[in-house]
């Protein structure tokens, strides 16, 4: 759900998993936590590995990703980018050692395009999320012919004066009211409810 961190995700979360044995079980946690000033990420890697080997203990099989580099997409994010690539590093050596599959945004073909990402430069788009679904069937062994790649564009370089004029645009919508939420201590992810908080049954 939008706005957890990785806390949220132990406590509110696995256990669920852990009581309804799922086949596959997919993970994306962390990207919340280390945009905090104070984030340990050397605590959140042990609590990651802690939260794998739960759910690696379940029996389903379990499919992890590394986050993206957010500097393509966001200026200045330089600090929040070096605090991903080295937690990807917890990420790849936790998914080494419970046996997990890696689906590595990072290093994803296409990943970075424009038409992969909502207007707030964090969330993906549909064809964002067309992207990934498609490397996590490649990633366990499933033919993804039934989902369309999506299509190339073409040439979306901008001038200079319109990349700037996207970013202000940007700040003023996205930017700031984020900070305001993390100056009170909000997340976008209060008030919201899981959109299947009980098992549903899915037929191939």
């Amino acid at each position: 759900m939008r706005g957890r961190r990785i806390e949220h995700v132990r406590d509110d979360q696995v256990p669920f998993v852990e009581q309804w044995r799922p086949d596959l079980v997919t993970v994306a946690i962390g990207g919340n936590d280390i945009t905090g000033r104070s984030a340990d990420l050397t605590a959140l890697g042990r609590e990651f590995d802690g939260i794998l080997a739960r759910l690696a203990g379940t029996g389903a099989r379990v499919v992890a990703f590394a986050g993206f580099d957010c500097r393509v997409m966001i200026p200045l994010a330089r600090t929040v980018s070096g605090r991903a690539r080295e937690y990807n590093t917890f990420i790849r050596s936790s998914v080494t050692a419970r046996g997990a599959t890696l689906v590595d945004l990072w290093r994803l073909p296409r990943m970075y395009e424009p038409q992969m990402w909502a207007h707030d430069r964090l969330h993906m788009s549909t064809q964002g999320h067309v992207l990934v679904a498609r490397a996590v069937l490649a990633s366990i062994g499933v033919d993804a012919d039934g989902v369309p790649e999506p299509p190339q564009q073409g040439d979306t370089r901008s001038s200079l004066p319109q990349r700037l004029a996207g970013d202000v645009d940007w700040a003023a919508r996205d930017l700031a009211p984020w900070l305001l939420r993390a100056a009170r201590g909000r997340s976008s992810g209060d008030g919201r409810e899981p959109k299947r908080p009980v098992p549903v049954s899915i037929s191939p």
